[in-house]
């Protein structure tokens, strides 16, 4: 769409370092595109961080601090993409409830999500990720998820494959179970 996507970052407060280096990389994504929303679990924000891109970029951030579950799920529910901003494992396996929504998850290259959805290449609009909380592998990971969001077509075939995820455990184990069953079959010689 010509406004571009509604981005939610999620910040739980558990790496403080990654969320540093997450705010910092911000300034150059919020040059594109998008609109955005930062969410803190707590109130130990960087509000010098904080305040400095909202001036930078006014009209295009929010912030919202504490909030309670259900307005949780009312943001995730109403954004586009999510990123995890500190770069935690636990923030990675929130990631499922965000698929459900259809909120695609840029994601760390931590495994989880990005596993499941696959990479985007090929034309093909599948997963979005970045190694670690560098700048330029954020923007490149936006990038990429802003040019999938204006491909629509594409763009909803990867919501509505996003909403039909299954993580239930009996899948999960029926899929390893027939992946060992292939390991542990002999290869025949040619």
């Amino acid at each position: 769409g010509e406004s571009g996507p509604l981005v939610a970052i999620f910040f739980d407060g558990s790496e403080a370092k990654s969320s540093e280096a997450m705010l910092e990389a911000l300034d150059r994504v919020l040059s594109l595109n998008l609109n955005m929303v930062l969410v803190f679990a707590n109130d130990t924000i960087k509000r010098r961080g904080v305040d400095k891109l909202r001036k930078s970029h006014s009209g295009k951030l929010a912030v919202v601090v504490a909030p309670d579950a259900a307005m949780i799920h009312r943001l995730i529910a109403a954004c586009d993409l999510t990123i995890a901003g500190d770069c935690s494992e636990q923030q990675m396996a929130q990631q499922m409830i965000h698929l459900h929504y259809g909120t695609i998850p840029v994601v760390n290259r931590i495994g989880c999500v990005l596993e499941s959805l696959g990479e985007s290449g090929e034309g093909k609009c599948k997963g979005f990720s970045f190694d670690g909380c560098e700048k330029k592998a954020l923007l490149e990971a936006m990038k990429n998820a802003l040019h999938c969001f204006e491909d629509e077509k594409n763009w909803l075939k990867l919501v509505k494959k996003a909403m039909k995820f299954d993580f239930c455990w009996k899948n999960t184990a029926e899929k390893y179970i027939k992946l060992l069953q292939r390991l542990d079959t002999p290869k025949k010689k040619k």
